[in-house]
């Protein structure tokens, strides 16, 4: 019955991409989810999504630093030209390649992302459409919104899982 249905995306591929996806997305296994937490004054857990991102994201602001607060120039301090600023990270649709061709193949993606198995995958078609954004990107002298966010996922080392400190 997967083979059937395996053979039906495959066939359906050409005509209408979302398939793919579509099956792609019902086949992962991956999960994000994070152990109740305990506030430090209370003993009472925490499991609402909402209240614990908030728990996390006051503990991640008290012991990280903010970099938008130090106002370091780089180039300035390189002794680099306005002109030299963004040429300095010179890069080809191969460096992109074998950087693909790197990625573990299983390891966990958030939800919603692409598995990295997909993107190695598909690195040869993949490379230069990539090295074109980036291109295009450091030509602009800016970098998409989209592209300059990132999610921090708590990863617990020792203790008590519900102690957003131990994260």
């Amino acid at each position: 019955m997967a083979k059937k249905k395996e053979l039906s995306v495959i066939n359906a591929i050409k005509s209408n991409p979302k398939v793919f996806y579509s099956h792609v997305k019902k086949q992962s296994k991956l999960t994000s989810s994070v152990a109740p937490l305990s506030r430090s004054n209370d003993t009472d857990l925490v499991s609402d999504p909402e209240e614990k991102a908030e728990l996390l994201q006051d503990q991640f602001s008290s012991v990280l630093s903010d970099p938008g607060a130090v106002n370091v120039d780089v180039a300035a301090t390189l002794g680099l030209g306005v002109e030299d600023r963004l040429s300095v990270t010179d890069f080809t649709p191969l460096c992109i390649y074998e950087s693909l061709g790197d990625l573990q193949p299983f390891s966990a993606a958030p939800e919603g992302d692409i598995p990295s198995l997909i993107f190695k995958t598909c690195r040869s078609s993949l490379a230069n459409l990539i090295w074109l954004l980036w291109d295009c990107s450091m030509r602009k002298g800016s970098v998409p919104d989209d592209l300059n966010s990132q999610f921090i996922t708590p990863v617990f080392k020792k203790g008590s899982q519900s102690l957003p400190s131990l994260a």
